[in-house]
């Protein structure tokens, strides 16, 4: 997961992903390093999860969002590299949708693939 600062600033980045990382003290299922957008003149903080059930996509999302403000920065997007679970999204979704008497079993797509 690659989370897009508004900022070019690689140092900031980088220790925004030091301080996520398990071996730093942060997350024990994350491992993260900052790096540089060339194509978009922008900075991430790039992680590696490694279990989404101990550390949701949202929970790490919203502590480098809580980081990036200390400095007067924004997140201003996010980038899903290779493959995720879709529990990890679906987590996602529950958490900023705040859905109420929400069931997975709502999902259309469950009923035609016979999950």
């Amino acid at each position: 997961v690659n989370i897009i600062l508004n900022t070019d600033n690689l140092e900031i980045a980088k220790t925004i992903a030091k301080m996520m990382r398990g071996p730093s003290g942060g997350f024990s299922t994350v491992r993260a390093v900052g790096f540089r957008l060339e194509d978009r003149n922008q900075v991430a903080v790039s992680m590696n999860m490694f279990d989404t059930d101990a550390t949701p996509i949202y929970r790490a999302l919203e502590v480098v969002k809580f980081e990036a403000a200390r400095y007067g920065l924004e997140v201003v997007g996010t980038q899903i590299v290779g493959t995720v679970h879709l529990d990890a999204l679906l987590n996602c979704v529950e958490y900023y949708l705040r859905l109420v008497d929400w069931d997975r079993k709502q999902i259309i797509e469950n009923h035609l693939i016979g999950l």
